[in-house]
């Protein structure tokens, strides 16, 4: 009966913590808790990379992630394509990491 009732414990102890991962990947995905910095703050690959992919951005706004959100320390540019808003993240050197359309 032990087996039984520490196997049940297990599957469905592993789903949940998968699921409160992926939501908090997903939370800060989809907010800006990271510093919010100027411009001309950013490391100048960063924003090269930024203007050559998102040339008809506007309203950008650009935020510092510590080493603690991605393993290492990224930039995060919150803009808007048209009337979608948008959040793009790079790494200091300016190599592209993920963007996420924000809702």
């Amino acid at each position: 009966m032990k087996k039984l009732l520490l196997a049940v414990l297990l599957c469905t102890a592993a789903p949940a913590m998968v699921l409160v991962s992926s939501q908090a990947t997903y939370a800060r995905s989809g907010s800006n808790d990271g510093t919010s910095i100027p411009a001309s703050t950013v490391p100048k690959p960063v924003r090269q990379t930024f203007r050559q992919m998102y040339s008809t951005a506007s309203q950008t706004k650009w935020f510092y992630n510590p080493p603690v959100y991605y393993g290492t320390a990224s930039y995060s540019a919150e803009f808007y394509l048209g009337i979608e808003k948008w959040e793009a993240t790079f790494d200091p050197s300016g190599t592209f990491l993920f963007a996420v359309r924000k809702v």
